[in-house]
């Protein structure tokens, strides 16, 4: 399973149900949670790493899980686009959705279209990432103190990764296969 995640498919029942295997499987390509028991798909530990190796492949996750209000907040902060799978009641909640954007501003892409009017929710979304403001709505987009917020908001960004970088934190993808990417440190020659 650790060489090819897709294997799960045609293992038995037991081996599906089987928390060690399954984990080794979705890491190795999150798409095999599809083959999982249904036990497993609402393993929190689990889909948390198939939300790593490929947040697409949380499709397959339990609706329950991905109803769960931590667990969407969690999968959010590992992988923005995990929101995609969160239900309409969630995007549409201004407590969720103001707790989602301290933690990633880009989540807001994924709120409600009045909640982009919102300017609470503009605001904290830029702070954290000023590249934000593109989801706001156009007239908060327009707006000279979002504008100054989300300015400052890349700055923040833009000085803490050029402080991982200066200390060797920074990570960069390299590979001319994307199929074969890994990380790098390239501080690290």
């Amino acid at each position: 399973m650790q060489q090819n995640g897709f294997a799960l498919q045609y293992a038995p029942e037991n081996l599906k149900a089987s928390r060690a295997i399954v984990l080794a499987a979705v890491q190795q390509n999150g798409l095999a949670l599809q083959y999982a028991s249904l036990e497993l798909k609402a393993d929190r530990e689990i889909v948390l790493a198939v939300v790593q190796q490929n947040v697409f492949a949380l499709a397959y996750a339990s609706e329950d899980l991905k109803a769960d209000r931590k667990f969407i907040l969690d999968a959010v902060k590992q992988n923005v686009n995990a929101f995609i799978y969160a239900p309409e009641n969630l995007k549409t909640d201004k407590e969720f959705i103001l707790d989602a954007v301290k933690q990633n501003g880009l989540a807001l892409e994924y709120a409600a279209s009045e909640l982009k009017k919102n300017r609470e929710i503009v605001a904290e979304a830029v702070q954290q990432n000023g590249a934000a403001i593109g989801y706001a709505s156009e007239d908060l987009q327009a707006d000279p103190e979002i504008k100054n917020i989300s300015a400052l908001g890349a700055l923040k960004k833009t000085s803490i990764e050029r402080n991982e970088f200066k200390t060797g934190k920074f990570n960069s993808i390299s590979s001319s296969d994307p199929s074969e990417t890994k990380r790098t440190n390239p501080l690290k020659l």
